[in-house]
């Protein structure tokens, strides 16, 4: 059981077994000289499985609770650099979290289920340099994160961390794993770094994505009708005219964006 009670409101749930924990430990790859970033760390269970020498470690934790705990389990056992911020991630500067750290950043940690998304998506829209990040959802959103086109799941979220990453869908985790247990099975997913990809080229595809899957029952000659309108010559995207969003692979969907994007400009 967890030192402290679960709160409903900041959608905890203390994850509390060891299998798992090691699990994910082995997924995040810590090598000597990685800074690693936990989101919500709670009362430890994975940060005090890390290895506690020759790594930096920064917590960032919204509960003050949770605060005290970490700080002082982290002085008990002997961590060699760590820091254990009382802070909203949505809120928090990535940047200065990260603060031109030199070596391998990797992010992780057991998100809450109701803004997994949002923290997903400051990550990915952020300009701050980082490795990996291995992060614990649920399983619905870790399908999506991971989905192929052609399925119910492939979406803006998707295509998203496509963009940025290389998504990987590990392992799940079910609800006996936590306390309280949630009515929800889990997964851990993966999404390691590509080749950066400027903010404004990144923010120019997802606007066109987000308007094509906002209508997604709909063809793409309807839900992208006024941007296909400002086109000189629809020869170029007459063969997406009559597919569905989810029907198009990503690489597809990046061609679209670029040609109707040059339309608008």
């Amino acid at each position: 059981m967890s030192e402290i009670r679960a709160k409903k409101s900041l959608g905890q749930n203390f994850l509390q077994d060891e299998e798992v924990i090691e699990k994910i430990v082995n997924a995040i790859k810590p090598q000597e000289g990685d800074l690693l970033i936990e989101i919500g760390a709670g009362t430890g269970a994975l940060s005090l499985a890390l290895p506690q020498e020759n790594i930096h470690y920064k917590a960032i934790e919204i509960d003050p609770r949770a605060v005290k705990i970490l700080e002082k389990a982290f002085k008990q056992n002997n961590f060699k650099s760590f820091e254990v911020m009382l802070a909203d991630f949505l809120k928090a500067g990535l940047n200065e979290i990260i603060n031109s750290y030199p070596g391998d950043v990797k992010i992780f940690g057991n998100l809450p289920y109701y803004i997994t998304s949002q923290i997903i998506f400051k990550i990915l829209e952020s300009d701050v340099n980082y490795r990996s990040c291995v992060f614990m959802a649920q399983q619905e959103v870790a399908r999506r994160i991971t989905a192929r086109h052609g399925t119910k799941d492939f979406g803006i979220l998707t295509v998203a961390c496509a963009l940025k990453t290389k998504s990987e869908l590990l392992f799940d985790v079910g609800p006996e794993s936590f306390s309280p247990i949630p009515k929800v099975w889990s997964s851990i997913v993966r999404l390691t770094k590509k080749e950066d990809m400027s903010f404004e080229k990144f923010k120019s595809i997802m606007r066109i994505t987000k308007m094509a899957f906002g209508q997604r029952r709909k063809m793409i000659s309807n839900s992208l009708k006024s941007q296909i309108n400002l086109l000189d010559d629809k020869s170029e995207v007459e063969q997406y005219l009559n597919k569905r969003p989810e029907q198009l692979s990503v690489k597809e969907l990046i061609n679209l964006a670029n040609i109707l994007n040059r339309g608008s400009d």
